[in-house]
Order: structure tokens, then C-alpha cells, then sequence
């Protein structure tokens, strides 16, 4: 029987999800984003997740993790990660008109906000996967720290790690329309490079060898994915053309 949450952990959750509330309700009433493209942006998410993970119980689950073929299974899993995902992503912008830099980054902030949510509501996402008893353990061991420390491991670190989760859903998606609206391959490539190294080498390869549960090695996980995701926005920003995308004008130049 699963426990009720305590009030500590419907706090928390809250507390996770507000930043994200603030972040739509800037984005639609000051940059006047419509509510569809978050939707549209969650909605993505969704079914690229839903593939996915038919791929990963009917073929990545299946092959061997010993250490001498952990890496290459965990790239595979970065791989198809960001092929199904940003896959549907490209489907999603290939049904849409022009869409604005705010539109592109509310589609982002869309996929991070249905993901906050679920992480902070539904405490078994891992469960059926060969993920589950490393973050079993992970999870143990933040509850046998004390004071302060299970503070910062237990609340600070997840609530940052899901505004770093956002950053490189605004901007892997970013650069997949830019690919999209320009044809030019490169920014897709750059974004799916960042799923092969957050979805696979980084998160699925550490967190299944549970090293993790090391806070040494936690602690450096988190400042990569940070600097991943301070990467990979940049780059979208400096792709985007200055004025943006026209209608008939893929490169965003103006008439």
C-alpha cells in the first residue's frame, strides 16, 4: 500500500510548480502567448514519451548493461530519447503556422511543466524499468541525511533539477524548429547530441551503475546538466534569426 504524501512533500510540490505557472501566465498575458502552445508543447512530450518507452521495454531493457556495454546502451538510450521526442516535436511544428521566439519557448516551457508535475506528484515513474532500484537507493540515501543536507538533496537539488530539465526542453526544441524552418541540419544535430548526453551517457548511465547515490558524483551530475542546458538555450538564442521566421520566408529574412 503506498503512503499518503506528508504535508513536507505536497509543499514541495507546489512550490515546484509555481515558477511554471509564472512562466505561462508571463508569456500570455505580456508576450500574448496563446494557452494552445503549451498544450501543443506538453502534448508533444506526451507521445514522443509513449514511443519511447515502447522502444525501451521491447528493446533497450532487453540488451546487456554489465560495465563492458553500460555506455553503449546508455547512448542508445540518449539516442532514442531524442529521436522519439523531438521526432514528435518536428511533427507538432510541421502542423502549426509561423511560430514566434516566445511560441517556440512556451512549447518548451509546456513539455517542462507537464513533466514538473509528474515528477512531483507520481513517486513510481521508474517503476517496471531497470532504473528503479538505483533510484530506490538514491532515494534512501537522501533519507538518512539529516538537517540541512537532506534539505538541499531532498528539495533544493529536484526543484533545480527540473528548471534545468526545462532549459534544455526550450532548447533542444528551439533548435529543432530552427532546423525545421531554415533546413539547415546542424541545430537538430546539436539537440539531439544533448539527449545522447543528458537521456543516455550522464543521467541513464549514472543513475543505473547507482552512482548517484554518491553525492560527490550527484553533485557534478547536476552542475553538468547545468552547463548543458546554459549551452544548448544559447545556442537556440543565436540561431534564431534577428527577425525571426515569415510565413514563405524560412530563413527569416525580411522582404
Amino acid at each position: 500500500m503506498t503512503a499518503r504524501p506528508t504535508l513536507r512533500e505536497r509543499l514541495f510540490s507546489i512550490t515546484v510548480l509555481l515558477p511554471f505557472a509564472a512562466a505561462i501566465a508571463y508569456l500570455h498575458y505580456s508576450k500574448g502567448v496563446a494557452f494552445n502552445r503549451f498544450i501543443l508543447g506538453s502534448g508533444s512530450w506526451g507521445f514522443g514519451c509513449g514511443l519511447k518507452l515502447l522502444l525501451y521495454h521491447g528493446i533497450i531493457r532487453k540488451l546487456p548493461h554489465d560495465p563492458a556495454h553500460i555506455m553503449r546502451v546508455s547512448t542508445l538510450n540518449g539516442l532514442t530519447s531524442g529521436i522519439t521526442e523531438l521526432g514528435l516535436a518536428l511533427v507538432f511544428f510541421a502542423f502549426l503556422p509561423v511560430l514566434s521566439l516566445w511560441d517556440v519557448i512556451a512549447f518548451g516551457i509546456g513539455i517542462g511543466t507537464i513533466e514538473a508535475g509528474l515528477v512531483a506528484t507520481t513517486p513510481s515513474l521508474l517503476q517496471g524499468t531497470a532504473l528503479e532500484a538505483p533510484a530506490a537507493e538514491l532515494e534512501a540515501t537522501v533519507a538518512r541525511m539529516r538537517g540541512i543536507r537532506q534539505f538541499v538533496y531532498g528539495y533544493a537539488l529536484p526543484f533545480t533539477e527540473r528548471l534545468i530539465a526545462t532549459g534544455i526542453h526550450v532548447g533542444t526544441r528551439g533548435l529543432v524548429y530552427v532546423a525545421y524552418r531554415s533546413m539547415t541540419p546542424l541545430p537538430a544535430v546539436i539537440a539531439l547530441a544533448t539527449f545522447v548526453l543528458a537521456d543516455g551517457v550522464i543521467g541513464y548511465r549514472l543513475i543505473h551503475q547507482g552512482r548517484l547515490a554518491d553525492t560527490g558524483v550527484l553533485n557534478r551530475t547536476y552542475v553538468a546538466l547545468a552547463l548543458l542546458a546554459a549551452i544548448v538555450v544559447t545556442c537556440f538564442l543565436l540561431y534564431w534569426p534577428e527577425h525571426g521566421y515569415s510565413a514563405g520566408l524560412e530563413d527569416g529574412s525580411p522582404r
